[in-house]
């Protein structure tokens, strides 16, 4: 009862925070558009700053340190949302979140593993890359009014239902905030709300006892995953500068074509709910087939709907 009480409280706080922080935004952390925005006003940006505090004050109350240890690249993220930091300092903070997630971890499976020293060294060496690369592609598919909040939302709720509920007040903050953040947005989460999400879930995916639970969590975000990774490599193909900024994601392309935001995300958010309910349900193996038949789903979208992707 607790645990529920906590989501009602969270989300009364983030609604009424992000009342109080809004005009500190408007003054100070405007999102002002370019040629790879998807909005054509000026929108504060930094709202995320609510629910990263609220999130992490209810870990602290439920004994769950996890949220707690991403709060410095948060930190940094907020920096990086008034004046831009270098992508290499970014890249080397989410290094060291990363590392810092792994030491903390309380039950992780990979160390149980029969393997020798050396080889669990570079095991261990490609988690963190491994984790920087989902921190870099939650925070890349935050493109769209109420998108990643909404898909972070169904996930986090997920795994506070199945695996940990010390995440509940996490959600209520996401939805207080989504209140504000679907299209058309009143504000942003900016980086330091992406990066807080992506080091959170790239934390938790470890933070598990068995190898299946990982796949669980996995397969709820791969519409998010692959839609990032997929990107990135057809962009390499293509030539492209994979490390230049840029608006090539599907995500990004079905609104180009002349999607609202709003219609995109319900797109992305009914997949993730599926992922959920079909694990919830039946298990791994029916939720890995419904992943697949999502894959399909994203090529056809990708081929007959969003704008294309060309050289």
């Amino acid at each position: 009862m607790r645990y529920y009480l906590s989501f009602l409280i969270a989300l009364f706080f983030s609604y009424l925070g992000q009342i109080l922080i809004l005009p500190f935004l408007k003054r100070n952390l405007l999102d002002i558009p370019n040629s790879r925005s998807s909005h054509l006003k000026p929108v504060p940006k930094g709202g995320g700053l609510v629910f990263v505090l609220i999130g992490s004050i209810g870990a602290i109350y439920f004994n769950f340190i996890l949220p707690l240890l991403c709060l410095p690249l948060s930190t940094l993220g907020l920096l990086d949302d008034k004046k831009n930091i270098p992508r290499n300092l970014r890249y080397v903070a989410q290094i060291g979140t990363s590392i810092l997630l792994i030491i903390n971890i309380s039950e992780n499976w990979i160390s149980d593993l029969k393997i020798n020293s050396i080889f669990l060294v570079l095991v261990y060496f490609c988690i963190v890359l491994f984790m920087t690369a989902i921190i870099n592609f939650i925070n890349f598919m935050d493109g769209l009014d109420g998108f990643i909040s909404s898909c972070m939302l169904v996930i986090f709720l997920f795994i506070a239902l199945t695996l940990n509920p010390a995440l509940y007040p996490l959600c209520g903050s996401l939805l207080g905030f989504i209140f504000w953040n679907w299209h058309p947005a009143k504000v942003f989460m900016g980086d330091v709300g992406s990066v807080f999400l992506g080091s959170l879930f790239a934390g938790l995916l470890f933070d598990v006892d068995s190898s299946e639970n990982f796949f669980n969590l996995f397969l709820c975000a791969s519409p998010l995953i692959f839609d990032a990774a997929l990107c990135i490599v057809r962009r390499f193909y293509l030539g492209q500068n994979i490390f230049h900024a840029h608006k090539l994601h599907l995500y990004q392309r079905l609104s180009q074509a002349g999607w609202s935001h709003s219609k995109v995300t319900l797109v992305y958010l009914f997949a993730i709910l599926m992922l959920c309910l079909s694990n919830l349900l039946f298990g791994l193996k029916f939720q890995f087939l419904i992943s697949i038949l999502f894959l399909f789903v994203g090529v056809f979208l990708d081929k007959y709907y969003a704008y294309p992707l060309k050289k």
